[in-house]
């Protein structure tokens, strides 16, 4: 199986380098990196990435399948077109598997989801997934994930964190980072966790599993800890 993840999500071939990575390129040409690289103007920026059409779509997907039955697609939905990948799959390969996630649920779930296929097959880790699992989000912005905030390039805000629940804000609790993060750990002492983290994080306990995301990624303007039990 070939695993294909959007450059915006953080996740590259130096922490995992099995996987493909998508390149984004914005308004103008300008790859990601230059857009988040560049001097700032005064006025936050936005990042909007240039869509291809509904070919090129299938193309690029052709190119990134060559030579394999099956590929992973962990997308990013704010600079992909879902509902293109979606009929692609459903249209172009009757005979081949494309599997497609969305990465910016949680983060941590993509963590895990690569760690576990270096060792076992997709159809394998899904069918161990049956019950009860556990994400939380920790944000600096509790509209980070909002189109509107994702795709803004200003600095982020780290006065006050947030520890979202699967039921979205309504539950928010607040505190500094390492309460957030400690609070989850002590709610959870046996179980194995996975964190993906914009920013570094400080964890010394064995079963749980940290990973620090590129610094080319979106969002920006917030610092976010996604965690997946």
């Amino acid at each position: 199986m070939k695993i294909l993840l959007d450059e915006t999500l953080g996740f590259t071939t130096e922490l995992f380098p099995e996987v493909l990575i998508k390149k984004i390129t914005g308004k103008g040409g300008r790859s990601l990196e230059e857009n988040l690289t560049k001097k700032r103007a005064f006025i936050p920026q936005k990042f909007n990435a240039i869509s291809v059409n509904m070919d090129e779509g299938i193309d690029q997907l052709r190119s990134y399948m060559n030579g394999s039955d099956e590929l992973l697609y962990i997308y990013d939905p704010y600079v992909t077109n879902q509902g293109d990948i979606k009929r692609i799959r459903n249209w172009i390969y009757p005979n081949q598997k494309l599997f497609l996630v969305d990465g910016t649920k949680n983060r941590g779930y993509v963590f895990f989801l690569l760690t576990k296929l270096q060792e076992s097959t997709y159809e394998d880790v899904m069918m161990s997934l049956r019950g009860v699992r556990q994400h939380f989000r920790i944000t600096s912005d509790l509209h980070s994930h909002s189109p509107s905030r994702y795709l803004q390039l200003k600095n982020p805000s780290t006065k006050m964190y947030y520890l979202l629940g699967s039921e979205g804000t309504k539950k928010a609790i607040k505190g500094s980072k390492q309460e957030l993060i400690t609070k989850v750990i002590e709610y959870f002492p046996a179980e194995t966790i996975y964190m993906a983290s914009s920013k570094p994080v400080s964890v010394k306990e064995s079963h749980v599993h940290t990973i620090t995301l590129s610094d080319i990624s979106l969002p920006v303007q917030s610092e976010t800890i996604d965690i997946f039990i």
